[in-house]
């Protein structure tokens, strides 16, 4: 089971790298984790580096056998780029989201810069 209090899981979550069952997950715990430090803790950054390297691991390899039961699991790259687009505009309006800001001034002339300034 993830555990959404904990960095890693919400790593895991924000990737879709969701299977509990760790033969299924794409990547393992100390990946997250060391996307997790190379990332200062950023778990949005963290995801993306993830999502990026399941990409491309999907992309090269495709599909994936289990032999025990004879399973196969094959994702959909389009659909996870669409995913990591999601994502990247997910952190960046997180970081940069602009915020209004009210000032209240007593200032009823720029006679105090002219003081400054000069004329």
């Amino acid at each position: 089971m993830i555990d959404p209090n904990t960095d890693i899981g919400r790593t895991r979550l924000l990737t879709g790298d969701t299977a509990t069952e760790e033969l299924d997950q794409y990547l393992p715990d100390n990946i997250y984790d060391w996307f997790l430090q190379d990332n200062e803790g950023d778990v949005y950054e963290a995801a993306i580096a993830a999502l990026e390297t399941i990409i491309n691991q999907l992309s090269l390899t495709p599909e994936r056998w289990r032999i025990g039961d004879a399973s196969e699991n094959r994702a959909n790259i389009d659909t996870l780029e669409k995913r990591l687009d999601a994502l990247i505009l997910k952190r960046n309006r997180v970081k940069k989201t602009p915020v209004p800001i009210l000032l209240n001034t007593d200032r009823k002339d720029w006679s105090d810069f002219e003081a400054i300034f000069g004329e």
